[in-house]
């Protein structure tokens, strides 16, 4: 971790340095590798790119290190001094010379580095200078195999525990997903259950309203009739009374007619006078 830190810091600070002699050494790539073929040219690339920017990457397993120019013209003479920078600042100079005069175009240099077990393991800088004069800066990480070996082991297991959250993270998507369409379908009964609520709430608002109309209109003709009630209800005991009295009358006057017819009915005539003697 400390390693890739610095790495990444070394990343952010990587520089490819405007030539002093802009016109006497022009730059067109460069990059590190791991071997040269037959016919002398750098092959297999020992690079990483972050930020589109290249750098390289070794064990002390790799024989030699290889860092190379391309150029697109360059004034003779010349001496091209590459120097490897060891993390604890320490220099192994490569030098390149050219002493005849002239312009020299479309070329490439490289210059190699013996690796083993005995170099500093960490970031290491190579310094191109041109006639004493820096023209770029870049850097590699080197690594001892066995440590490379333990942080492929590490990224294996964070792999696999990455993989087993993966599939627990989908496992929970899909549930989530599935209570999702779960509610959503609530959602939409309840919706739909709220909008016939409110269909019926506002037919009972309608028959409230029209039952309290007919209500106030009872009141007000219950009122009336109770008045009316009570007016017929004392003009019926007042006939009531009438009746009665003159049930009372009538009573008394036939009464008094019955006595009359027998009274008149008891008396009998007179007999006859006795005959003569």
């Amino acid at each position: 971790m400390k390693n890739t830190a610095l790495f990444l810091i070394f990343t952010a600070s990587l520089l490819l340095i405007p030539s002093a002699f802009s016109q006497d050494i022009v730059l067109s790539s460069y990059g590190f590798y791991g071997a040269v073929d037959s016919n002398n040219r750098v092959i297999n690339p020992a690079t990483v790119v972050v930020d589109d920017e290249v750098f390289g990457f070794y064990t002390t397993a790799n024989p030699r290190a290889y860092f190379y120019i391309e150029v697109k013209s360059i004034k003779a003479p010349f001496e091209l001094l590459l120097k490897w920078v060891d993390p604890e600042g320490r220099e192994i100079v490569s030098p390149i010379r050219r002493t005849q005069p002239g312009m020299v175009t479309d070329t490439w240099f490289w210059w190699s580095l013996t690796l083993n077990e005995e170099l500093t393991a960490g970031i290491w800088r190579v310094v191109l200078l041109y006639n004493n004069q820096k023209i770029l800066e870049s850097y590699f990480m080197l690594q001892k195999p066995q440590t490379v070996v333990n942080r492929i082991s590490e990224l294996i297991e964070e792999n696999e525990k990455l993989e087993s959250e993966l599939m627990q993270s989908k496992a929970e998507v899909k549930t989530l997903n599935e209570n999702l369409a779960r509610v959503s379908s609530q959602v939409q009964q309840l919706e739909s259950e709220k909008s016939r609520m409110q269909t019926e709430m506002a037919g009972l608002r309608e028959s409230l309203s029209k039952a309290s109309a007919e209500l106030a209109q009872a009141q007000s003709s219950n009122k009336q009739l109770s008045e009316r009630l009570a007016s017929e209800t004392g003009r019926a005991n007042s006939l009531e009374q009438q009746r009665t009295v003159l049930a009372a009358s009538n009573t008394v006057v036939a009464a008094a007619a019955a006595a009359t017819i027998v009274f008149t009915r008891r008396r009998k005539p007179l007999p006859p006078p006795p005959p003569p003697l």
